[in-house]
């Protein structure tokens, strides 16, 4: 079974946890940071260019604990003026380590997946290879980006047979009927099935950090035939936690503070579960692993 309180508990049993759980939540709001100065000044300038009457329902999609602090943003960053072409470079280059940034924690929740799946220790990986982490992150990016491209590539397909079947149904309610009970739950179905298939095609990739692994969508689809309830199981607790992350981010009332809580856990955790998940298929499925060392994987995943 997964154990939901044990991803929020076992940081703990790792003597550096507060060392190495400060050292991710930093660099999580660092790149938080190195992607806000750009989007705010794009977002500011768009900002001046609306009715002064109308600002208030752009400031709606903010959460209520932060539509001040945007509001105060957007008409300090006015100051900056358009965006020229200095700002662009230097945006890009701020950009670029913010996506690094990411790459690399990526890379770290795909070594606690190992760790977790082998009953490895210490249960928190090292910071270290960086090398290695970026790498398996830029992997990562590749692989969920490929898989999401299905998506409006489908719907440009089922676009284009919509407007051929138009010419060919007589009757508009039908038509009707045809998208709303037909083509628009499928959207909606191939859509959760990505979310699904970009966090278990981790569990492929992270025995041989390949890109071609993280397509095994057979093996996939393998596990969730043969175990179920397992699956759901695993699915459910990681949906629930993510929505968990998502309400303390509305519900505290200091701004920010929210984002650095859900910062510090939303890693551990959510790899924490999957780990779990898969070493649990291991011991359905009959494989038996190890109780390796950090210094034995990086040996394995080195070659």
């Amino acid at each position: 079974m997964i154990d939901l309180a044990r991803a929020f508990s076992f940081v703990s049993e790792d003597s550096r946890w507060w060392v190495k759980l400060g050292i991710l939540t930093a660099l999580g709001f660092g790149a938080l940071l190195l992607f806000a100065l750009p989007t705010t000044h794009a977002t500011a300038v768009f900002f001046q260019l609306i009715p002064p009457d109308q600002r208030a329902e752009v400031l709606e999609i903010y959460p209520p604990n932060l539509q001040e602090t945007a509001q105060t943003l957007f008409t300090q960053m006015d100051a900056f003026g358009p965006i020229t072409a200095g700002h662009a470079l230097f945006y890009g280059v701020l950009i670029l380590l913010g996506f690094s940034v990411n790459f690399y924690l990526q890379g770290y929740g795909l070594e606690l997946i190992r760790i977790t799946r082998a009953g490895s220790t210490p249960v928190l990986p090292t910071l270290q290879p960086i090398g290695l982490k970026l790498t398996d992150g830029l992997k990562m990016f590749f692989g969920n980006l490929i898989l999401w491209v299905s998506l409006p590539l489908m719907a440009v397909g089922v676009a284009i047979l919509l407007g051929l079947l138009g010419a060919v149904i007589p009757s508009e309610a039908l038509f009707t009927i045809l998208i709303l009970c037909g083509f628009l739950p499928l959207l909606l179905v191939w859509g959760f099935a990505i979310i699904y298939l970009n966090s278990v095609c981790l569990i492929p990739f992270s025995e041989t950090s390949r890109l071609r692994d993280y397509f095994r969508i057979g093996w996939v689809w393998q596990q969730f035939r043969k175990h179920p309830g397992l699956s759901w199981s695993w699915f459910g607790l990681a949906t629930l936690s993510n929505f968990g992350f998502f309400a303390v981010q509305l519900v505290v009332p200091v701004p920010y503070i929210g984002q650095l809580l859900s910062l510090a856990m939303q890693v551990p955790v959510q790899n924490h579960l999957l780990g779990q998940y898969a070493a649990a298929l291991d011991e359905r499925n009959g494989v038996k692993r190890k109780n390796e060392t950090v210094d034995d994987l990086f040996k394995f995943l080195q070659g």
